[in-house]
């Protein structure tokens, strides 16, 4: 079993009120908090259903145990810019931390939709754990470092679930969303991945 949570969220928002005034032509200025609370959602839903964190965020990623020798896992957002720890609980109770010699991250061979790896450094190979949940705890960054960098179509997703909060304030049932607008859907389609 293997669980995810989200330890530091960005600091800033790739679009903003402005941005959604532009695309959806609105020009009452006084709705600012609500648009920024819809490209926040909007946002968040992208990131949530496509497996990818727009900008700069923290996560911790919790495994019962490491992989077979030889063999990898996963991080579940992408783009990933480092691994900032893994700790691991060993089989007396206490909490050790890798040496990051000890472990290499892979970027995917498709950065779009393929997967970041934790693979062993050569010669290496995964220490033992306490057979117990949540064993290992690793704490990795992720996020386009620079909003140009986000592809479009993401961008242009989020503009959409936005501006449809905007027109159907009372209407939208939050999650489904994408069955409601295809185009958002298609946007999306190859940024998807499952991981959960």
């Amino acid at each position: 079993m293997a669980s995810l949570t989200l330890t530091t969220p960005p600091s800033i928002e790739p679009l903003f009120a402005s941005d959604l005034r532009d695309v959806r032509r609105v020009d009452d200025g006084a709705e600012t908090f609500l648009l920024d609370t819809w490209l926040q959602t909007a946002r968040e839903d992208v990131e949530a259903y496509c497996g990818v964190a727009l900008l700069t965020q923290t996560w911790t990623l919790k495994l019962d145990g490491f992989p077979d020798d030889d063999d990898f896992f996963e991080l579940p957002r992408n783009p990933v810019q480092s691994i900032t720890s893994i700790q691991y609980v060993d089989a007396n109770g206490v909490t050790q931390t890798m040496s990051s010699s000890d472990y290499r991250l892979i970027d995917p061979a498709d950065p779009v939709g393929g997967s970041y790896r934790v693979t062993l450094g050569f010669g290496k190979s995964w220490p033992t754990t306490r057979d117990d949940v949540n064993a290992v705890t690793v704490v990795f960054v992720a996020g386009y470092t620079e909003r140009r960098l986000i592809p479009p179509a993401l961008l242009s997703a989020i503009l959409l679930i936005a501006g449809n909060l905007h027109e159907q304030r009372d209407e939208t049932i939050v999650g489904t969303i994408f069955a409601s607008l295809p185009t958002v859907t298609n946007l999306l389609a190859r940024y998807r991945r499952r991981w959960f």
